[in-house]
C-alpha cells in the first residue's frame, strides 16, 4: 500500500517531462509579426486561465528568448514539479509577417485547456 503514492508520483513524473521531448501537439501558422504573436499567447493565457486552470489560477505565463529575434518559448513561470512543463508553447518567426506557432503539452493539457485562450492569437 505505501508503494502507490510513489509509483503515481513517477507516473506523473514522466509524463510532465516528455512535453517537448515529444512532437508538437497542434502546430498554427499565423499572418502575424513574431513580438505580435508572443505578446497575444502570454496575454491571453495570464487572462483566460485565471480561473480556468487548476493550480495555475495565479501562475504568470512568460516569454523566454531560445534564438533572439527568431523563437520564443512560453512557459508557466513557475511549475508544480521543478523541471517539468505542463504545457510550452514555441513561437518561431517565419517572415516578417508570418509565424509558426507549436503547441506541446503532456496528456492533452494543451489541446483541452489552452488552445481555447489562444485561439484569439492563432
Amino acid at each position: 500500500m505505501r508503494n502507490k503514492p510513489v509509483l503515481f508520483l513517477a507516473v506523473i513524473l514522466s509524463g510532465c517531462t516528455m512535453a517537448l521531448e515529444q512532437s508538437a501537439e497542434q502546430t498554427w501558422t499565423v499572418a502575424k509579426p513574431l513580438d505580435d504573436t508572443v505578446a497575444c499567447i502570454v496575454e491571453q493565457l495570464r487572462e483566460g486561465n485565471k480561473h480556468y486552470i487548476d493550480g495555475y489560477s495565479s501562475v504568470p505565463f512568460t516569454a523566454g528568448i531560445v534564438v533572439p529575434g527568431k523563437t520564443y518559448e512560453i512557459r508557466p513561470s513557475r511549475t508544480m514539479i521543478v523541471g517539468a512543463d505542463p504545457l510550452v508553447i514555441r513561437v518561431s518567426k517565419l517572415s516578417d509577417t508570418q509565424t509558426k506557432v507549436d503547441l506541446f503539452s503532456v496528456r492533452g493539457f494543451g489541446d483541452g485547456m489552452v488552445k481555447p485562450h489562444i485561439g484569439p492569437c492563432i
